[in-house]
């Protein structure tokens, strides 16, 4: 069963730093929408500069956080650490 968070408890929530990988499409960039709209500041990346400039300034418009995004992928540097 998957957890849920209610409205609620993300407003009693104090303010947190969120990290999101992949937070430039789906569930990612929904978490990301959602957690800044409650005030957290997010830290993320993806892998395509247009909807990393997208996502940041939906963030800015979400809330007055300095949120940091970056080009990255997890998944490729993961492997090649893996084989070193």
């Amino acid at each position: 069963m998957a957890a849920t968070i209610s409205n609620h408890e993300l407003q009693q929530e104090t303010k947190k730093t969120v990290l999101i990988t992949g937070v430039t499409r789906g569930i990612g960039r929904a978490l990301a929408l959602e957690f800044a709209k409650h005030g957290h500041l997010i830290i993320g990346c993806g892998r395509d500069k247009t909807n990393l400039d997208s996502l940041q300034l939906q963030l800015s418009n979400a809330s007055p956080q300095n949120h940091l995004l970056f080009i990255a992928d997890v998944v490729r540097n993961a492997f090649s650490f893996a084989m070193s």
